[in-house]
C-alpha cells in the first residue's frame, strides 16, 4: 500500500504544465497540509500541484471509506505510521478532511508528534471558517460530490 502511495506522490513537487510559472520558493519547513472534500478532491494543498495530488487525496478518502465500513475497526482513522519516520495524521470535521504528512524522524532534526500534527490542523480549520461562512460549509455538507 506505501509503495502504490509513494508512486502516485512521486512527482507531485513537479509543476504541471499548465501551472503559472513562479520563482523557486524557499526552503520548505514543516508538514505539508491537505484539505480534502468528502469526494476525495483536493482543495488545498500547502506544496505540491493539486492536480498531480488527485490521484494520492483519493487513495486517502479510499482508505478512510474501507476503514469506516468496517465497525470492528472502531471509527475514522486517525494516523498513519510508515517505516520511513513519515506520518500521516487525519481530521475530520463536517465535509472536510484535513491530513497532515510529516516526513523525518529525531535523527532529522524533526519530531513532530501526532498531537502536535493534529493541533496545527486544528488551526489550519480554524482559519478555514474563519475565512469562508458556515454557507459555504454547508454547500461542502448538501454537495458531497463538490
Amino acid at each position: 500500500m506505501s509503495q502504490t502511495f509513494s508512486a502516485e506522490c512521486e512527482d507531485v513537487d513537479q509543476p504541471s504544465p499548465s501551472a503559472p510559472q513562479v520563482s523557486p520558493s524557499p526552503q520548505r519547513s514543516g508538514p505539508n497540509v491537505i484539505v480534502l472534500s468528502s469526494a476525495g478532491k483536493p482543495i488545498f494543498s500547502r506544496w505540491g500541484d493539486e492536480e498531480k495530488l488527485s490521484a494520492a487525496c483519493g487513495l486517502v478518502q479510499a482508505i478512510r471509506a474501507s476503514i469506516l465500513d468496517d465497525p470492528s475497526l472502531g471509527g475514522d482513522i486517525q494516523s498513519l505510521h510508515a517505516d520511513n519516520n513519515t506520518k500521516m495524521v487525519f481530521l475530520t470535521v463536517g465535509s472536510l478532511t484535513l491530513l497532515a504528512i510529516a516526513e523525518g524522524g529525531i535523527d532529522d532534526g524533526e519530531c513532530e508528534t501526532e498531537a502536535y500534527l493534529r493541533m496545527q490542523l486544528e488551526y489550519v480549520y480554524g482559519q478555514i471558517i474563519f475565512t469562508l461562512t458556515d454557507t459555504i460549509q454547508s454547500v461542502f455538507a448538501r454537495r458531497h460530490n463538490f
